[in-house]
């Protein structure tokens, strides 16, 4: 079982790109999210599902998704981050700042992506 994330509060997230295959590189096939799904095909956005209600939208260009929100909570959302999400997160360029509160608040932590350099900083743990 994993340790899930209750919330995520997104608190910066500028020029955050992704390569679209960093989200299917895992070992863990049973982790991988679905294919992107089209939008809005005028501006090629998608959404990406990622099990159990998870979710990663943006735009894609050449290969690349221009990740314009995320939502990376609930059942799942533990082995997902660590399975996936942090692996992609290693290989994109951008800044991205969140706070995550997991497991009904016994720990919170922040995570900040600076151009593929991951650092978490845990600020409460029960």
């Amino acid at each position: 079982m994993s340790y899930n994330i209750d919330t995520i509060k997104i608190k910066r997230l500028e020029n955050f790109i992704i390569p679209l295959n960093a989200l299917y590189e895992g070992v863990r096939k049973d982790w991988m999210p679905e294919q992107p799904k089209i939008t809005i095909p005028i501006t090629n956005e998608v959404s990406i599902t990622c099990g159990c209600g998870q979710e990663i939208k943006g735009i894609l260009k050449e290969g690349n998704l221009h990740v314009s929100s995320l939502k990376l909570s609930g059942e799942g959302s533990g082995s997902l981050m660590r399975e996936v999400i942090e692996n992609a997160f290693k290989q994109s360029t951008g800044i991205l700042e969140m706070i995550m509160i997991w497991e009904g608040g016994d720990s919170i932590t922040k995570m900040t992506v600076l151009d593929g350099i991951l650092e978490e900083t845990e600020r409460y743990h029960e």
